[in-house]
């Protein structure tokens, strides 16, 4: 969070040292990092009206400065593994260092675990309901097939900040579609990682507050089975309840509405067109309460003891399928902005 402060604010390089820092504490902050890379390099390149972005000297050395900062945090941070390592076998100090840093990315990239663990809402846990992709698909092969889902997933939002130079509104919309791209199509995801698209999905409140609300509950409920399996129901309940009466009285009929971005072609006009999703949105969350409550009261067959869960996990990833559609047209077809020290500027 204070590395997108600072990204607004336009201190790049403070900022790439906190997304360090923030990367290395966790390496699941790999989710925003494509959007980082990509927007620091955009903001980096000079820009023209209806030109592809070009290299200058300044360009250059932006560049310069922002590796300089990865590179020092990165050192900084990894030097004690690799010299305590190194101290333990003095004869061969290269060989050793290079086999504890190889041993800390093995313990942090666990390939070996399978392509999910347990009910996760995501592409792969859903398409494994029909084809046993475990049994069929060697762990190898899976994780470079679900390298390029990934990477398929998130290129658009990447490719849009690279098009023209991009504004706050951007880098927060690029944040939650990479890192929703990597919670539906990457290797080895865990429930939790849902919460990496809701943080910048939560500063985007003010803006849309009725997708905001809505992937907040969708994220919760997708959390739902973990959150039963470590009995945590009762916390769950009240606060979804509390966090949907808030929004009610804070928004209102804003909820009910999808702000949908439009360009006229013909007039060369960009607009938001307000569309009421009100039907959608009863059904969706109808259907919701119903698993939910079957997942609480109904027995499931004993043939299949995970009825519920599955279920639960299958219906959240249609919904958060939509999420990443809808999150990925709002950026492409946002309407390009000053960034925030212009706007302190001019006031």
């Amino acid at each position: 969070l204070w590395a997108v402060v600072c990204f607004l604010y336009r201190y790049e390089a403070l900022g790439s040292v906190f997304f360090c820092l923030s990367l290395n504490f966790k390496q699941i902050s790999l989710y925003y990092a494509p959007a980082v890379f990509f927007y620091l390099l955009s903001r980096s390149l000079k820009h023209a009206e209806g030109q592809y972005p070009r290299v200058s000297v300044s360009s250059v050395l932006s560049i310069l400065r922002l590796g300089i900062a990865v590179i020092t945090t990165f050192t900084i941070l990894w030097f004690p593994f690799c010299s305590a390592r190194a101290n333990a076998f003095p004869v061969r100090k290269t060989e050793a260092c290079v086999e504890g840093l190889t041993q800390i990315l093995v313990r942090i990239f666990p390939f070996k675990r399978g392509v999910f663990e347990d009910k996760v809402a995501n592409f792969w846990c859903t398409l494994n309901i029909f084809v046993k992709l475990k049994t069929i698909i060697p762990i190898p092969k899976m994780a470079t097939i679900c390298l390029f889902a990934t990477l398929l997933a998130f290129s658009p939002s990447c490719i849009n900040l690279m098009w023209r130079k991009p504004g706050p509104r951007k880098l927060i919309w690029a944040l939650f579609n990479c890192s929703l791209s990597f919670f539906l199509f990457s290797f080895q995801v865990h429930e939790k990682s849902i919460l990496l698209p809701l943080m910048p999905m939560s500063l985007l409140a003010g803006e849309v507050p009725g997708p905001s609300c809505w992937f907040s509950l969708t994220a919760m409920f997708s959390m739902s089975p973990l959150l039963f399996r470590e009995r945590l129901f009762v916390p769950y309940a009240v606060t979804t309840v509390l966090f949907l009466m808030h929004n009610i009285l804070c928004f209102g009929k804003e909820l009910k509405v999808l702000p949908l971005p439009w360009k006229d072609s013909r007039k060369g006009t960009r607009g938001i067109r307000m569309v009421d999703a009100s039907m959608f949105l009863y059904a969706a969350g109808g259907i919701a309460l119903l698993l939910q409550l079957a997942s609480l009261f109904v027995t499931p067959p004993s043939r299949y003891p995970d009825l519920w869960p599955v279920l639960i996990s299958a219906y959240a990833s249609c919904l958060l399928c939509l999420a990443w559609l809808y999150g990925n047209w709002y950026q492409l077809m946002l309407v390009e902005e000053t960034d925030v020290v212009t706007k302190l500027k001019a006031n």
